[in-house]
């Protein structure tokens, strides 16, 4: 089972429903649709973690610059850059850019 380990600032949004994706590295032996998978989720303000349990429903390519996103092979249209954003836990474009510069 693939583990997967969330930012704290990620946390609220993971319980709520809110963030209900995750861009991640390639990796030797990829996650695929259908997988289980476990999620670590820190809530700081309860000195805990929580983890939860699903299966990945969809897998695709996302590559993320300093002025564009692009997924499944197209750049997502502004149209649809804050419920993207949004799904991944960010409240802007310049605070993703930012959390994968760092």
């Amino acid at each position: 089972m693939r583990q997967y380990y969330f930012d704290p600032r990620f946390s609220a949004d993971i319980l709520s429903g809110e963030k209900t994706m995750t861009i991640r590295r390639v990796w030797k032996s990829p996650t695929r649709k259908g997988d289980l998978i476990s999620l670590h989720v820190d809530i700081p303000s309860r000195g805990e973690t929580v983890v939860l349990k699903a299966f990945c429903s969809e897998v695709y390519p996302v590559h993320v610059s300093v002025d564009s996103v692009v997924a499944r092979g197209r750049k997502v249209p502004a149209s649809e850059m804050r419920s993207f954003l949004r799904k991944d836990g960010f409240r802007s474009f310049s605070d993703m850019v930012a959390f994968f510069e760092r």
